[in-house]
Formats: structure tokens, sequence, C-alpha cells
């Protein structure tokens, strides 16, 4: 069984105001990776897809010989964190 992969050149990442006001601190390179994972997430989705994200999409700027062993290091550092949202009612989506 294979699974489709999700790969976007144009992201728009909408976030609800429970993830905007989440307290969490992320690095640089963290949130790049973070928003490019939420920005493949439609907003008919109903579970989250499996995706694919370029080291390039996430270090176009970067000159460090060691890129991927740092996204490597990141990844498995955001691996063994969570993040907790408030959950919110029917009424208090908007």
């Amino acid at each position: 069984m294979t699974k489709d992969l999700i790969t976007t050149t144009n992201p728009l990442v909408v976030q609800h105001n429970a993830m905007v006001n989440a307290g969490f601190t992320m690095s640089a390179l963290e949130m790049r990776c973070f928003l490019a994972m939420i920005s493949r997430i439609g907003r008919d989705d109903t579970a989250l897809p499996v995706c694919r994200i370029p080291v390039r999409e996430l270090c176009a700027d970067s000159n460090s010989k060691n890129v991927y062993t740092e996204v490597r290091a990141m990844t498995e550092k955001m691996a063994s964190r969570f993040l907790l949202l408030e959950v919110l009612g029917p009424t208090a989506s908007e």
C-alpha cells in the first residue's frame, strides 16, 4: 500500500487562534519545518497527510556544509516533543 506524498510550491498557512496563542518555543529551522508541515494540511482533511519536505525548502539560503545533519537533528528533536492545544467547542471556532 503506497501513500500519496503531499508537496507544495506555494504554501499558504492559516492557523487557528488557539495555535497562534499557544505557548511554544521553536528555533527558526523548527518553525520553518512546522509551517511547511501545516501548509500541507488541507481545509477538508480529517487526518494528517504523509508529506515530503525537501531540505532545500527549509534551508534554501544556508551555506552550511552540515545542513543535512542539522535537519536530521532538528527532526529528531521535534519528534520527541508534543504540542497541546485547547480543544474548543463549535461556537468558539470563530
